[in-house]
């Protein structure tokens, strides 16, 4: 098992295992974009401007994550597992490679719907901090806003309610 940074040539298999994951673990949104735009969108857009991260076990990618720095804080724009591998630590290694690398606070949205994602999150420690009706999203699927700040554990070592409210 090996964790690399991606390079345009990955696009075509980071899509092809982010739209397989999609379709199995999100089907209650499609994508905004056709794949054609989608794949583009990842070689000339994705790749090149954020910092992108592939999982690779036997040659192939498993995992991807997608972070950036911003000013005031970082973000995790992207995580996909592949769907035939979710529940084998692929994503759990992304995030504590992200989590230790970083600058907190941390944040990144899920889709409210997307449970096991929600939970995932919590058990790292980050915490829902905005509910929105989706109306912002491009794919107007409700979502929740996560951070993790300064002073949480960026480990799973502690269980949230996955039914949170808004909290400040």
């Amino acid at each position: 098992m090996m964790i690399r940074v991606a390079t345009k040539e990955d696009s075509d298999a980071i899509v092809d295992l982010c739209l397989a994951s999609r379709k199995k673990h999100m089907s209650f949104t499609q994508p905004a974009h056709t794949e054609d735009e989608i794949r583009n969108w990842m070689r000339e857009e994705l790749i090149p401007n954020q910092k992108v991260e592939v999982l690779e076990e036997d040659s192939e990618i498993k995992a991807m994550i997608a972070t950036k720095d911003e000013k005031s804080e970082s973000w995790i724009t992207h995580l996909f597992v592949e769907a035939q591998s979710v529940r084998k630590g692929y994503g759990r290694k992304l995030l504590e490679k992200a989590l230790a690398e970083l600058k907190k606070p941390i944040r990144l949205y899920a889709f409210q719907e997307n449970h096991r994602a929600r939970q995932f999150y919590e058990r790292f420690g980050f915490r829902a901090i905005l509910f929105s009706d989706g109306s912002t999203n491009e794919e107007k699927c409700p979502d929740v806003l996560y951070e993790l700040k300064n002073d949480e554990p960026n480990q799973a070592l502690q269980t949230t309610s996955a039914s949170a409210r808004r909290l400040s």
